[in-house]
């Protein structure tokens, strides 16, 4: 799906919803470590992209929105389907919390 079709289904504060807890498992991921599998550690490089990505992310939000924010994101070349399956979960979730007796 893309970005647009996601914010009109779920909305904007869903998908910034979505967006910043992207950022804060981004920011998860860098702290991890991780070996290639030659045994080499590749961390400081995905710690390094990851923490990167957060931050541009984080601001894109912050200044555009969540729906405006992926989508500069997505024109920067930044993979941001993780932060739409996150908006269609966060949005089930809200369904299903209001329709379960």
């Amino acid at each position: 799906m893309t970005v647009e079709a996601v914010g009109a289904m779920v909305g904007d504060v869903v998908v910034e919803e979505a967006a910043r807890d992207w950022v804060y498992a981004l920011r998860m991921a860098a702290d991890a470590g991780q070996l290639g599998s030659d045994g080499v550690s590749v961390t400081p490089r995905v710690a390094a992209w990851s923490r990167a990505t957060a931050d541009v992310v984080e601001a894109l939000v912050d200044v555009g929105g969540g729906t405006t924010g992926l989508l500069a994101a997505e024109a920067l070349g930044i993979d941001v389907r993780d932060a739409l399956g996150r908006a269609i979960r966060l949005a089930a979730d809200a369904v299903a919390a209001t329709t379960t007796p």
